[in-house]
């Protein structure tokens, strides 16, 4: 996956401007989102990109949440795939020099269960595999000052399947509008390099 540059974001509806002035200057070649709030018919589009998106479906008179999508440079050879979790996620799998690499945009809602069939999904596969987003999991090992069950459950996971490796940025990710809440990291990725 050499000199292939990966960004994830989160919330696009107010962002869309700033996304795609960051994606021209840092040459982005491929860009992750969470938490799109699109609905079905929304045509979501940043030139020089073929955009793929899951929506959540929207519930009568309340405003879109969740979602995601990946945006591909349109020099980059890939496919979309249709992976069944109950997580949202958007997948493709591109096509370097010699590999596959499955890359996902996952979200999962915080009252929504992490279950270990869908992490499996996920994780056990042959290729290369980045899946990134927003999970809501907080754990020590990823930068974050608490753990919660469902990142000690992530982390277990981790451990003991030893297929795959966290990884977390070390600033926080998430900065609330509120000044009573601190800042966080929300934001992981998952990928295949063995964990020690």
């Amino acid at each position: 996956m050499n000199n292939i540059i990966i960004l994830f974001w989160n919330d696009i509806k107010y962002k869309n401007n700033e996304l795609h002035t960051f994606g021209r200057l840092k040459n982005i070649h491929i860009i992750l989102l969470q938490e799109t709030k699109l609905n079905p018919s929304t045509i979501f589009h940043i030139p020089y990109y073929l955009t793929y998106h899951q929506d959540r479906p929207p519930k009568p008179r309340s405003p879109s949440k969740g979602g995601t999508a990946i945006l591909v440079h349109k020099n980059i050879i890939h496919n979309q795939e249709d992976i069944k979790t109950s997580l949202e996620s958007t997948t493709v799998t591109i096509k370097p020099v010699n590999d596959q690499v499955r890359i996902t945009s996952m979200y999962k809602n915080l009252n929504s269960p992490l279950l270990t069939n869908e992490l499996d999904i996920l994780t056990n596969q042959n290729g290369l595999f980045l899946a990134a987003g927003d999970l809501n999991t907080k754990h020590q090992s990823w930068n974050y000052r608490t753990t919660n069950q469902t990142g000690r459950f992530l982390h277990h996971h981790m451990e003991t399947s030893n297929t795959y490796s966290i990884c977390a940025p070390d600033t926080p990710t998430h900065y609330s509008y509120n000044s009573l809440h601190r800042p966080k990291i929300l934001d992981i990725a998952l990928v295949n390099l063995p964990h020690r």
